[in-house]
């Protein structure tokens, strides 16, 4: 009775449990005329391998900046979220929407045409969502042709053509924006975003009159497919050459559910699984598996009884040659213990490190909605699982028979101010890829410091 009295009194004293999503991961809900924040991201290509923040190019920008707090997984990752000058509200479309009017000169001219031949993207972001260019493709089941999509992050900051046997460089000036929304039901009023489609386009505007700068969306502008595209030409040194950009905006509804938008992502071209492929080769490598383990038994068993013989068969018998003579040199000492036990330390710090960071993905810790989320883990883990890199090297210089173990120690010290020194150097040495103004290059000369220090 006395116990029924504590559970009535606790259940009492019980408030209201509040729950909570993890940031960057729980759904808005938009009402109609709601404003809705296009952001901008760093501009990558896969041929340098080399970030630049969107507003490193002369792109229209507003009078203040603003960047967004960033976890150290999205600094290394060579994220560079900022606001920009888009307007786009809930569930109302518009059509050819001035952003601005910049006259460039021959330099801003070059480093654009540079970008574009070096295949760099332009990427964006809705609701946490990056924007990806949609593409369709026709995959075949059996007889028939399937049509399909697939996605691929942000859109080319512009194109290459051949014209008249002469490379012609398109500037990508327009873009659509396709934003999928999924209606809440009842009990959730309001639309979520589940879609960020861009399309993008070139084309040279021509103005009536003269340009409102002070309002751009006054403007009147024509996006027309049928016109002419934004070529840019080599310029003279006194010359300049005006680009008007544009964007216009689309809305479509989707049945697409807020916890599946990121399927279109993760969705590999070939959706077909070829079973009987993966049959054959199983059981291919089963059929090999027991044949060299029939012939290593049957060495084996030849070795164990040759080796269980009297003293008087065994010396009559051969000595051992070849391979066999291996086994003498398994457990003995390397000419450099402190070094192979190290090596053999790193090797589990890096595989505890994938294996827990595997388990983590397979939980579903590390979605793709929050950025950064994956090489945070990896950072993370990394550092850790120096303990047990340290607790193997150390049991492996003792199996070894070593027992100077402050010179080990020593050795690890004087390896560790070795590193920094040379890294020290190294940042010096990377310093001229800072001038260049791109993202990634000092943060991974931080982070491989960082790796190797530890």
């Amino acid at each position: 009775m006395k116990t029924l009295i504590i559970i009535l009194i606790e259940l009492l004293l019980i408030r209201n449990i509040y729950s909570f999503y993890l940031p960057g991961v729980a759904p808005h809900e938009y009402d109609f005329g709601e404003p809705i924040s296009v952001k901008v991201n760093s501009l990558e290509s896969v041929e340098t391998q080399l970030d630049y923040e969107y507003y490193k190019l002369p792109f229209c920008q507003p009078d203040n900046v603003k960047q967004e707090a960033e976890n150290i997984g999205e600094i290394l990752s060579g994220d560079r979220i900022e606001n920009s000058l888009y307007q786009v509200k809930m569930k109302q479309p518009s059509e050819c929407m001035p952003l601005c009017k910049k006259s460039y000169n021959k330099n801003e001219i070059r480093v654009f045409k540079q970008k574009i031949l070096q295949k760099y993207r332009v990427n964006l972001m809705v609701e946490n969502f990056p924007a990806a260019q949609k593409f369709k493709t026709i995959t075949t089941d059996g007889d028939k042709q399937v049509e399909d999509f697939v996605y691929e992050r942000g859109y080319p900051l512009g194109d290459v053509a051949k014209q008249q046997g002469k490379l012609v460089v398109v500037l990508n000036n327009h873009v659509d924006f396709v934003i999928l929304y999924h209606d809440g039901e009842a009990t959730q009023p309001g639309g979520r975003i589940v879609g960020f489609e861009v399309q993008p386009r070139s084309i040279k505007q021509e103005i009536q009159g003269t340009w409102n700068a002070e309002t751009p969306e006054a403007n009147s502008l024509s996006c027309a497919h049928n016109l002419e595209t934004m070529k840019l030409v080599d310029l003279k040194p006194t010359e300049t050459m005006d680009v008007i950009w544009t964007y216009s905006v689309m809305f479509q509804p989707s049945d697409v559910r807020w916890a599946s938008r990121w399927d279109a992502y993760l969705k590999m071209q070939d959706p077909q699984i070829h079973w009987f492929s993966i049959l054959n080769s199983f059981m291919i490598v089963i059929f090999l598996s027991g044949m060299v383990a029939m012939i290593l038994m049957r060495a084996l068993h030849k070795d164990l009884r040759r080796y269980n013989a009297d003293p008087e068969e065994k010396a009559t018998q051969p000595e051992e040659t070849g391979w066999k003579l291996v086994h003498g040199d398994v457990f003995r000492t390397p000419p450099y213990p402190s070094l192979f036990s190290s090596v053999v330390g790193t090797g589990v710090q890096i595989f505890t490190m994938s294996f827990l960071t595997i388990i983590f993905a397979a939980l579903g810790f590390l979605s793709p909605a929050n950025r950064g989320a994956l090489m945070t883990t990896l950072l993370l883990l990394f550092v850790f699982m120096g303990i047990f890199a340290g607790y193997y090297s150390a049991r492996c210089y003792k199996m070894f028979g070593e027992t100077e173990w402050q010179k080990y120690f020593t050795n690890c010290i004087i390896i560790s101010w070795i590193n920094w020194n040379f890294i020290i150097y190294f940042k010096f040495i990377c310093l001229a890829y800072w001038i260049c103004r791109c993202n990634t290059i000092w943060y991974y000369v931080h982070i491989i410091s960082f790796m190797v220090w530890y």
